[in-house]
């Protein structure tokens, strides 16, 4: 039996960073994105 390992990356970004738009452009989209100032109802998911 084989196991693989899977790696996951996850981006946190802080949403009052200027132009942070810009910076999602660039994030690999299997990547998991975080945009913080996260709401209490966001952060219990």
């Amino acid at each position: 039996m084989s196991l693989q390992k899977q790696q996951k990356a996850i981006v946190f970004i802080d949403a009052r960073v200027e132009d942070y738009h810009i910076l999602l452009e660039e994030v690999d989209p299997t990547a998991e994105v975080i945009i913080f100032p996260l709401t209490k109802m966001e952060f219990k998911k």
